[in-house]
């Protein structure tokens, strides 16, 4: 059941994404709310499930914002990184429970952990994008913007999420 429901939140943000947000640029960034469902994917699930879904979600993105393989790659790295970025900020015993966002230890180590897996996440897909830094102010400009934007809308959802 946490797989089905994980899916579907995941489907959701995608075509959110691909219909909306892609198209909303601001300051030079872009929102990218599927990182939502993927920060917050239940550690429950197979380590190998999560890493699909990622790629799936990737995938997806790329087939509708018409760029081959970049968010399908960048998202396969975001999930195999995510555990092990979680186990810095999280013990173990409390990874196990599955009680992931900022009812575990509090709001600053969500945004701590959010802030450094979107940061990984954006830094890549830029790279890969430009494939160069040639143009480097544009280009830091650009991913801090995109992951100012995107830590700034995941926090804001999690804290409304979080009062309902």
């Amino acid at each position: 059941m946490v797989a089905v429901y994980s899916f579907i939140w995941l489907m959701v943000c995608v075509l959110l994404q691909v219909l909306v947000f892609n198209h909303l640029h601001l300051w030079g960034g872009i929102v990218l709310i599927y990182m939502l469902p993927l920060i917050k994917m239940p550690v429950q699930l197979a380590r190998s499930l999560q890493i699909f879904l990622g790629f799936a979600c990737g995938l997806i993105v790329d087939i509708f914002s018409n760029s081959p393989g970049m968010h399908a790659l960048t998202c396969t790295l975001t999930m195999w990184m995510r555990l092990p970025l979680l186990h810095m900020f999280v013990i173990s015993d409390d990874i196990k429970s599955g009680a992931l966002g900022k009812n575990l230890k509090g709001m600053p180590l969500y945004a701590r952990f959010t802030t450094l897996i979107v940061a990984l996440h954006v830094i890549v897909l830029y790279l890969i994008e430009s494939f160069s830094l040639f143009n480097l102010v544009p280009l830091l400009i650009r991913m801090i913007v995109t992951m100012s934007l995107t830590v700034l809308f995941t926090l804001v959802v999690e804290a409304v999420c979080r009062d309902q």
